[in-house]
């Protein structure tokens, strides 16, 4: 019976993969097809139906303009045409990571809105937890490097704890949950190494910069720009 059970998911895989080409042209036909009924139906009621991917451009042009990029993309004096209009769709497609729901998605996106969203999240979360692992290692020293698995271990936790943003929590209340379990983690780890002094006198250090966080944008938290660019 097990052998059987083998040969017939080896059959389903060598079936998927013969007939993935066909499913990928026809899902590619589909979305050309929708997207240009959908520009159609809105130049009929006078609607640009590309005005969103313009902003959406604009805006990347004009960071590289000013030298406030997402990503590490530079226009020189060096740089041709056609270098240029990548390094712009680069920069564009940069912002899809930290994307701010108060512009309007780009028209030209629409179909994967949601795939693309899920990538935001996921980005989000991991510069969050990296900035917060940074301004703990900056608080603590040198104590936190030496013990991976306390890192290991407050990574797990705060990934969890993040589970509901943003779908169900704000930054600020997430962030008030994780510097309370940060403190309880940290000083029942280190206290086992008689260590745990270090958490006790800058407990409310860590509890503020922490939370400091999501006191504003989170993007303009100085860290966490940093840990964009990389």
């Amino acid at each position: 019976m097990e052998v059987l059970s083998l040969m017939k998911i080896d059959m389903a895989n060598f079936n998927i993969r013969q007939y993935r080409p066909l499913l990928q042209q026809q899902a590619i036909d589909y979305e050309k097809t929708t997207f240009k009924k959908l520009m159609e139906s809105q130049r009929e009621m006078g609607i640009d139906p590309l005005a969103s991917t313009y902003k959406w451009l604009e805006r990347a042009y004009n960071r590289l303009k000013t030298n406030n990029t997402i990503g590490w993309y530079q226009i020189t004096t060096n740089t041709n045409q056609s270098e240029s209009s990548i390094i712009i769709l680069n920069e564009a497609y940069c912002e899809l990571l930290l994307w701010n729901p108060k512009n309007s998605f780009p028209e030209t996106l629409e179909l994967d809105e949601i795939r693309y969203n899920q990538v935001h999240i996921s980005t989000m979360r991991l510069l969050i937890i990296s900035t917060i692992m940074i301004v703990l290692s900056h608080i603590t020293g040198s104590i936190l490097r030496d013990y991976q698995s306390i890192k290991n271990l407050l990574k797990s936790q705060i990934i969890i704890l993040l589970d509901d943003f943003p779908e169900k929590k704000k930054l600020k209340d997430v962030l008030i949950s994780i510097s309370e379990q940060v403190i309880k983690t940290t000083h029942d780890e280190l206290i086992k190494y008689d260590k745990a002094n270090i958490i006790i006198n800058n407990e409310i250090n860590i509890k503020d910069s922490i939370k400091a966080i999501g006191e504003h944008h989170v993007i303009e938290h100085a860290v966490f720009k940093l840990l964009c660019k990389y």
